[in-house]
């Protein structure tokens, strides 16, 4: 069983062969017992019953010393080491945020060119992929509760607040004007994007 488990763990159904020599060998060696003559005692005897020994000692040797590795393999995967599925879903993480640190950069370095490309507005891109930044001064209350999880009421406010100071000149005023509580503020941080009006 322990080759048919690591064999659907580690994605190698050679393994599954291997469990079924190791199986069928088990099989041989227990039918020989089964056959061999008996002596008074009732016990096994005969040349049968020294080939089924060997072959059932042989069977735990081999499967021991080759479990010994396979079982290190099936925890490490199944404890420590993401599934490759995962790595490529943390790959992708990684490789958006990268994108929205580099609109940024763009941004800073030249803003008319970031609002011709449409960092930060979703509706304006420009076929440029900055990872799903969303500009504060533009955003609706929907959009902020999509892109950036706020609730609808927290996203009216920061509209709202948007509106009163006329544009927000950093992501934080959008923050502090727009009381967003510390469990909120991460996200508009992450996603959140004011480009200079100039």
């Amino acid at each position: 069983m322990p080759f048919f488990h690591a064999a659907s763990r580690l994605d190698r159904p050679q393994l599954r062969t291997v469990g079924a020599g190791i199986a069928g060998g088990s099989i041989l060696g227990y039918a020989l017992i089964a056959m061999s003559p008996e002596d008074s005692t009732g016990s096994a005897t005969g040349w049968t019953s020294n080939l089924a020994a060997v072959i059932l000692l042989s069977v735990m040797v081999v499967a021991t010393v080759l479990l010994v590795g396979l079982r290190r393999e099936v925890y490490q995967l199944t404890v420590g080491a993401p599934r490759p599925g995962n790595q490529d879903a943390m790959a992708s993480v990684e490789a958006t945020r990268r994108k929205r640190d580099e609109a940024r950069k763009l941004a800073v370095k030249d803003p008319m060119m970031a609002r011709e490309l449409g960092i930060g507005n979703p509706q304006l891109r420009q076929g440029y992929d900055d990872g799903g930044l969303l500009e504060l001064n533009f955003a609706t209350a929907e959009q902020l509760s999509v892109v950036c999880g706020l609730p609808p009421t927290m996203a009216e406010q920061v509209v709202t607040s948007r509106a009163t100071l006329g544009r927000f000149l950093h992501v934080e005023d959008a923050i502090v004007y727009g009381q967003v509580g510390e469990e909120y503020a991460p996200l508009i941080r992450d996603r959140g994007i004011v480009i200079a009006d100039r």
